[in-house]
């Protein structure tokens, strides 16, 4: 799991549940400053906490992943949800499950059911039901997963977004 960095006017997240035994969660990114209350608060050695990396060096984490989280909250007084979706696209090209934020930024990339999960971002029951129907369905989350990857490759890739942009100054891609 990834989650995104608190940046000014972004919410607090609802305190967790304790994760269940038999899973292992993975949290990327932060400072050790930006995790140390996290990391004491964790509960149980399923829990593990690793170094943010830049995305120009290649994140082992996602091709380790059985399901990727992306719990995106929408910034304090913002009505549109606004959220980036670079670590969805990310998830999307490994082919990974995805259990997401339902905001609409992210409604724009994903579809509910489809090529991911969406839940309400404070929801931590959707989200444990969730994680839990996934980690016990390997057929759901390789479907998830395939039709994640499909998706993006058509839709998401650069040269897609090339395409788009010069089909739109009218020049041929």
């Amino acid at each position: 799991m990834r989650r995104p960095p608190p940046g000014p006017g972004h919410r607090r997240r609802p305190r967790a549940r304790r994760p269940p035994p038999r899973l292992d969660f993975h949290l990327v990114g932060g400072t050790g400053q930006d995790r140390a209350p996290r990391e004491h608060r964790a509960h149980g050695a399923n829990v593990h906490f690793h170094d943010h990396r830049p995305p120009s060096r290649p994140d082992p984490y996602h091709r380790a992943f059985d399901i990727a989280l992306a719990p995106y909250q929408p910034p304090a007084g913002d009505a549109t949800g606004a959220a980036s979706p670079v670590t969805l696209f990310a998830y999307m090209a490994h082919g990974k499950a995805i259990v997401a934020s339902d905001l609409p930024a992210l409604r724009e990339v994903l579809a509910d059911g489809v090529d991911c999960l969406l839940r309400p971002p404070d929801d931590v029951a959707a989200w444990a039901d969730a994680v839990g129907r996934l980690a016990a369905d390997p057929a759901a989350r390789a479907a998830l997963g395939a039709a994640a990857h499909r998706h993006v490759m058509e839709h998401h890739t650069w040269r897609v977004r090339a395409d788009r942009v010069l089909a739109g100054v009218g020049r041929p891609s």
